[in-house]
């Protein structure tokens, strides 16, 4: 088989016994808020399809679904039952060998998420139970033993747990005190090697958020967002920089902020990073008895074999990623803020969803025959949660900084009462959760990447734009003139004697001229201000100057003073206790709040009878932006 991939057709028998020749294992997918419904695409009883479709005989309100490389897929309801489909370990009581539709799986009821790996199911319950059911071989089920078990059963020993993943061999599960617990066959984290069929701690990692679980190796999310991972290391696929097992838990190094992983059949995803990237690393190639061959499900464009180190991809605002757990049909998914899916890697079942199965994709490919997509699992199968809710993309924005923006209300589709919600928008704006409209008055320039959704009965819909804030300053820069006085006291105002050229005993911080402010050691008040204007739109504005205190006062108390106005606002304040032994430069942040307005800008010392102090200020400037 070539890199791009022969177009073959299998059932879903046939499948399991090439399946079966690749070690597999999953994730869960990203538990979502939708309650829209669910496609499904790749293969399927009838062979493969290329063109994603509704999941026949399955109500709407999924709240996540669950795909395999073998014959059963899985949906979580927003009703908190779980409904199962295909063949198998339906979770009915009975083994299916012919194709079933979808159906409730009896007796579960609050259920909050589920993962599936094959034929085995492990549902987080109520009060944070686990249960599960399916195939056993490996002890993956954590009730002790290796029978295959038709109907759900409460795990023993687990409670207060949060998120479970499971494996090819292995199940784990994040409990609400950040500790995890694993169970089955392989390297669980532990320290050693043994199987072990019951569930037990992770030694020596705390404060875990996430979990997935893949063909015998393991990563997890700590609430200080780093990723640590454990196992087989073959390909790399614990992103070490090597090839080596590891028995523990162990930082990967260059990741941070992570926020959603997926562990696959030798290889691993995670969204990580300021921008929401997705990254890969490990095997970027499938295997069966004839060896090796390139796949590309590392999504980075090349047929390189394998990579030790994670690898940014050319995806930003990534919400989940979904990584493939057959060894032979390798492929991957990312999900955008916008909802829309990008898929790479192995297509010879169409599981892309890109309207053929041939050939392969290296790098990530958009699939545009969908709504948007709100959660996702993929393997030689897709099964996605869709949005049953479309935002119209209001276009790319622009304004100026400090001046208000004409309101603008979003659109969501089909009408009804939307809540609405949005990340990424310009500091000074708002979105009202009510109305979907957006005001207010932006106040820093930068380009924005907004990400706005709406949520109602019907499900959520998601959309993204750019909002680019210009400086809006009409006259930036400079705005005082002679502001080092060497011009004498031209344009500015100020007490007799106060600008001079100046001596030894005071020099100037440049040139040969300063304004020096008291020094009598007499009651006494000196004044310099000149009129400035601050142009309107003008938001990132500051006064600097270079100021020298020098002061005979011994005392504990500020009893000499000099008062830096803006008009009649105080925007700084100093005393004799703020000397120096030379000049100092000094900076006041103005803002916007004077923008518009044509003030006096000045300084005024004051000085008690007594000991002298000078204010010697030099340099001046006033810059708006």
């Amino acid at each position: 088989m070539t890199a791009a991939g022969a177009a073959v057709v299998l059932t879903a028998a046939a499948l399991l016994s090439t399946a079966a020749a690749g070690a597999g294992g999953s994730a869960p997918g990203a538990v979502t808020s939708g309650n829209g419904g669910a496609y499904e695409w790749g293969l399927s009883e009838a062979g493969h399809v290329i063109i994603p479709a509704a999941v026949a005989g399955l109500p709407g309100g999924v709240k996540q679904v669950a795909g395999t490389r073998c014959g059963m897929d899985a949906a979580l309801m927003t009703d908190g039952t779980v409904q199962t489909w295909g063949t198998g370990a339906l979770g009915d009581g009975a083994d299916h060998t012919a194709f079933r539709g979808p159906a409730p799986v009896p007796g579960l009821a609050g259920i909050t998420q589920i993962a599936v790996e094959c034929d085995s199911v492990l549902a987080v319950g109520p009060g944070g139970s686990v249960w599960a059911w399916g195939d056993d071989s490996f002890g993956q089920l954590g009730d002790g033993g290796t029978a295959r078990r038709l109907s759900p059963f409460q795990v023993p020993g687990l409670s207060a747990v949060t998120q479970v993943a499971l494996g090819a061999q292995a199940g784990a599960a994040v409990r609400s005190d950040g500790t995890l617990t694993t169970w089955g066959t392989g390297m669980l984290g532990d320290g050693n090697t043994s199987s072990r069929r019951l569930p037990g701690p992770v030694p020596n990692l705390t404060g875990v958020t996430q979990v997935a679980i893949g063909a015998g190796h393991g990563m997890a999310v700590r609430s200080d967002k780093t990723l640590w991972t454990w196992g087989l290391n073959r390909a790399g696929q614990l992103g070490l920089g090597d090839e080596i097992d590891r028995l523990v838990p162990t930082k990967v190094p260059g990741l941070a902020n992570v926020t959603s992983i997926s562990a696959g059949c030798l290889y691993s995803l995670a969204v990580a990073g300021p921008n929401s990237s997705a990254w890969s690393w490990g095997a970027n190639f499938a295997q069966d008895i004839f060896g090796d061959f390139p796949m590309g499900q590392l999504g980075d464009g090349t047929e390189v074999h394998h990579r030790n180190t994670p690898f940014q991809l050319p995806l930003t605002g990534i919400v989940q990623v979904s990584a493939g757990t057959d060894g032979i049909w390798a492929s991957s998914a990312a999900i955008d803020q916008a909802g829309q899916l990008w898929t790479w890697g192995s297509n010879g079942f169409g599981q892309l969803g890109i309207g053929s199965n041939d050939p392969n994709r290296l790098a990530p490919v958009k699939v545009t025959a969908i709504p948007p997509v709100q959660q996702i699992s993929i393997d030689v199968r897709a099964v996605a949660v869709m949005s049953n809710v479309s935002v119209l993309n209001p276009g790319p924005k622009t304004a100026a900084a400090g001046a208000p923006i004409a309101p603008f209300t979003l659109t969501a589709l089909p009408t009804a009462s939307y809540t609405w919600s949005a990340t990424g928008l310009p500091p000074g704006l708002t979105l009202n959760a009510t109305t979907g409209t957006i005001s207010g008055t932006p106040t820093t320039p930068g380009t924005y990447g907004v990400a706005v959704t709406a949520t109602s009965a019907n499900g959520s819909g998601r959309t993204t734009f750019t909002f680019t804030v210009t400086s809006g300053c009409a006259n930036p820069g400079q705005q005082l003139r002679n502001p080092g006085f060497e011009s004498g006291a031209v344009v500015w105002s100020a007490t007799a004697g106060v600008i001079a050229q100046s001596g030894p005993a005071q020099p100037p911080h440049a040139g040969t001229w300063t304004a020096w402010l008291d020094g009598d050691g007499t009651a006494h008040t000196d004044t310099i201000s000149q009129s400035v204007t601050i142009p309107a739109g003008c938001v990132k504005n500051s006064l600097t100057f270079w100021l020298h205190i020098d002061t005979a006062e011994t005392g504990t108390g500020a009893v000499d003073t000099l008062t830096v106005k803006l008009g009649t606002t105080t925007i700084g304040a100093f005393s004799n206790l703020n000397h120096t032994t030379g000049y100092v430069q000094r900076t006041i942040s103005l803002g916007g709040a004077f923008a518009g307005q044509t003030l006096p800008l000045s300084f005024t010392g004051t000085e008690n009878a007594g000991r002298q102090t000078s204010f010697v200020l030099d340099d001046i400037t006033l810059t708006t932006g």
